[in-house]
Parts: structure tokens; sequence; C-alpha cells
């Protein structure tokens, strides 16, 4: 006979956030808990009983011990008392242990007390959504450890600083991002590096994807400086001709659209 529905309902896991882990032996699950994101062990502890055993001696015990202690520490409002420890979070999740610190900047300058550090900063920042939070932690970390980077005193790091950004957005697997990133900087350095300096030893592809990118927002720019169309705003000759040529406004295509007979988005926007 078949069983009862509730029954069936109390053998599965609680929250089956992998499926094949519910038929994986409790002491494997450890195991692999100690090569996952910290987040996925805190969501193995909803799986089971076994499971939630498990992911606490991964966390006690396993790779995921100064993390978690340096994130108690954090709890209190209070710096780790060890440096070892500090740097040991930092080698196994950077981007966990600075999302975790209530004072970035200052933990930072523990973790990464040279200028030589701003590459592996940078790369764990592409999922940080706010840009000017990020160039704030970084301007004040640069300040603590020595090496400011912004006006006349930075006048000496900044080619250090954009070797850094260079290598680090060449990681980045979103363009959109990076190009934000780079504007960004750019207006902190006030200075606008060759692209193809810039992207010197990057992979072909990302390469190609970042010139794309900052193509299409440096055409945003002049369209929203301008209030060009969106065809005309792709190049300088053509988004300074769009405001010279009549008639303009609403559903009716600017002179140089109409001239080269193609889309305009005075008319479809």
């Amino acid at each position: 006979s078949k069983e009862p529905w509730a029954e069936l309902q109390k053998k599965k896991p609680l929250n089956p956030f992998c499926p094949a882990l519910a038929s994986v032996p409790p002491g494997l699950v450890q195991k692999v808990l100690h090569f996952l994101p910290l987040d996925k062990v805190h969501q193995a502890k909803q799986v089971s009983k076994l499971y939630r055993s498990a992911a606490h001696s991964a966390m006690t015990r396993g790779r995921w011990k100064p993390v978690r202690l340096v994130a108690e520490h954090f709890k209190r409002h209070a710096m780790p008392p060890s440096l070892a420890l500090c740097r040991a979070a930092w080698d196994v999740d950077p981007i966990e242990t600075l999302r975790l610190a209530p004072v970035a900047a200052q933990f930072l300058a523990l973790v990464e007390p040279s200028l030589d550090g701003l590459e592996r900063i940078l790369k764990v920042c592409e999922r940080k959504p706010s840009v000017r939070l990020v160039c704030f932690i970084i301007t004040d970390w640069a300040k603590r450890i020595g090496t400011p980077i912004t006006g006349q005193r930075g006048q000496p790091y900044r080619a250090l600083v954009l070797r850094g950004l260079s290598r680090a957005l060449r990681t980045w697997t979103d363009a959109t991002v990076a190009v934000d990133y780079y504007f960004k900087w750019l207006q902190i350095l006030g200075e606008t590096p060759k692209l193809v300096e810039f992207t010197r030893n990057w992979e072909d592809s990302k390469a190609s994807a970042f010139a794309t990118a900052l193509a299409a927002a440096r055409a945003r720019q002049r369209q929203r400086a301008h209030k060009c169309c969106i065809e005309c705003s792709r190049s300088d000759r053509e988004s300074k001709e769009c405001l010279t040529t009549f008639p303009r406004g609403s559903s009716v295509k600017c002179g140089v659209c109409k001239k080269l007979n193609r889309k305009c988005s005075f008319v479809y926007n």
C-alpha cells in the first residue's frame, strides 16, 4: 500500500536547495561544504539535522573557520585581535569577508597594506551594487596606508592605479559594469588612457566587449549632453549636425537620419 501523503512529506528535506545533496552521506557532505560558497553552507543547515551538523563542522573546524571567527568579531563591532586571522579570512573568501566588515577601509588597510593590493580588492568588487561606494572605500583605504590616490598627492601613484584597474577589470564578466567603474575612476584620477593601452594583455573577446560597452556609454553621454537622437549620438560629427538640423520634435526624424534614410529615436521613442 502507498504511504500517506503526510508521511512522504516528512521524509522530504526541509529545504532541498540542491536535490543531489539530499542523497549524499553526511560525512561526504562535510567535505563538499569546504568548497562551496559560504551562503550555500548556511543553506545546507536547512536540509536536515545531519546536514546541519556537517555545515556546523565545516564552519568551526574547516576552511570557513577564519571567516566565521572574523564575522563574530564584526558582529560585536570590533576588529579581530589577530592580523593573521584577518589575512586567513581574506585568503579564504575575500568577497564574503569584505561584505561582513563594518569598516571596510580599515579592514582592507590590515590585509592589503600597499597599493599592490588594489588589483585584488577590485577583483572582488564586481558584484558590489554601488560604484560610488566602492570608489569611496578604496580611496579611504589608500589614505589609510599612506598612499593617497586623489589630489596632487596622488599624482605619483596614478599609473599604478590604472595598471591595477586594468588587470582587475579584465577578469570581470560584465563589460557594462566594468565600463561604469572605468568612468568613475577616470573622474577620480583626472586622466584618460588610450583604450588600446588600457586593454593591452586582455583576451580579445573581453577587450572587444569592453570597447563596445565603452562606445555605447559614451554615446549615451553625448545624447544626454546634446539631446540629440540615439543614432546621431554615436558620432561626434553627427551629434553636432543633429542639433542644427530641422525640423525637430516628437514623431519627426532629425535631418541627419532623414538624409541617411535610417531609423531615428525621435520617432520610435
